[in-house]
């Protein structure tokens, strides 16, 4: 078998480091932010890479997902995937649980528009005049 040199050693060794620093950069965010409202972009920008240089590593988010699973499973006291979808859904939870309902959020808008005129041309100048800021 052919030996590597150490430039083509050194490589790879950098090429592991960075798929590395993407894979934490992900589970940091995974962990903040929910899978959902997690993007590509926010991972490059947390690795400090371009989002171009994380789709050389991962075809896509999907990827990146798949590939922070397997790496838990070669940790020592990895949790089993039950474990795993568990504390996903858990934080999952906790961050819906935190915010505002839809009913919640609309209700400044809805009382907003109740102040406008119904119809006809004082409607239509309460309406712009509302989105423009003017009073």
């Amino acid at each position: 078998m052919k030996r590597m040199s150490y430039i083509a050693v050194r490589r790879e060794e950098e090429k592991e480091r960075r798929r590395a620093e993407i894979l934490d950069a992900a589970e940091v965010l995974y962990a903040k932010k929910g899978w959902d409202a997690l993007t590509v972009d926010q991972v490059a920008r947390s690795a400090r890479l371009s989002r171009a240089l994380v789709y050389v590593y991962f075809r896509d988010k999907e990827d990146l997902l798949f590939a922070i699973g397997e790496r838990a499973e070669l940790l020592p006291d990895a949790p089993t995937a039950a474990d795993a979808v568990l504390s996903a859904l858990e934080n999952e939870l906790a961050r819906v649980e935190g915010e505002k309902s839809l009913a919640e959020r609309i209700k400044p808008l809805q009382e907003r528009v109740a102040k406008w005129p119904l119809t006809g041309l004082k409607a239509d100048k309460a309406f712009f005049d509302d989105l423009s800021g003017e009073e």
